[in-house]
């Protein structure tokens, strides 16, 4: 980890110059990121809880509506731990609100999101493993909260290492009553293309 933070530090200060152009209103950009983290899932009226790994990708771009203030749509795939979960994947979309803090002279950003969005699938323990339950058209589908902070280092004036924390929690409940509810804390990383 300790590799990493100085990797992240000597690439964000090579060629590195302000660039507060970049979140102003009207301005655009686009983050490809990739994560990983723990999952926790907890059912009702079940009292059942397991954890697992898993690994997230997606793209976001991103559309400045005011200065610092953009929204950004996030396409993702989660993909469980085949090793020790069934390796199955599942889509989602989330609409992001996120706030870029740009500060005179630096070559950092930080930022922080929220957003709330709908996935095709909850991760569920099944057999000891775990599975992307997929919910038919008679089902609701599942919702998502998302919560992350984290830091835009600028490399140049067109691009910045993105690093993350993310929270997510999903939710779905079925016609029989059941309630299912699980959450994850996770670390994104990735670059994000400022045009």
């Amino acid at each position: 980890m300790k590799q990493a933070i100085i990797i992240i530090t000597f690439l964000a200060g090579i060629n590195a110059s302000p660039a507060f152009a970049q979140f102003k209103k009207g301005s655009v950009e686009l983050s490809l990121l990739g994560g990983f983290g723990s999952f926790t899932e907890s059912t009702v009226p079940y009292t059942r809880s397991s954890s697992t790994t898993i690994i997230n990708l997606s793209i976001m771009p991103g559309y400045y509506i005011l200065e610092g203030l953009s929204f950004e749509p996030e396409l993702g795939i989660t993909i469980i731990d085949p090793e020790n979960g069934s390796g199955s994947s599942g889509l989602s979309g989330v609409a992001n609100l996120s706030y870029t803090f740009a500060f005179t002279e630096k070559t950092y950003a930080p930022f922080v999101r929220i957003g709330y969005g709908i996935s095709n699938g909850l991760q569920l323990p099944a057999i000891g493993s775990f599975i992307v339950e997929n919910q038919g058209s008679n089902e609701s589908s599942v919702t998502i909260f998302a919560a992350g902070a984290g830091m835009k280092f600028l490399i140049g004036t067109h691009a910045a290492i993105r690093t993350e924390i993310e929270y997510r929690r999903q939710s779905y409940s079925n016609s029989e009553g059941g309630e299912y509810s699980g959450s994850n804390i996770g670390l994104n990383f990735g670059i994000t293309i400022l045009p």
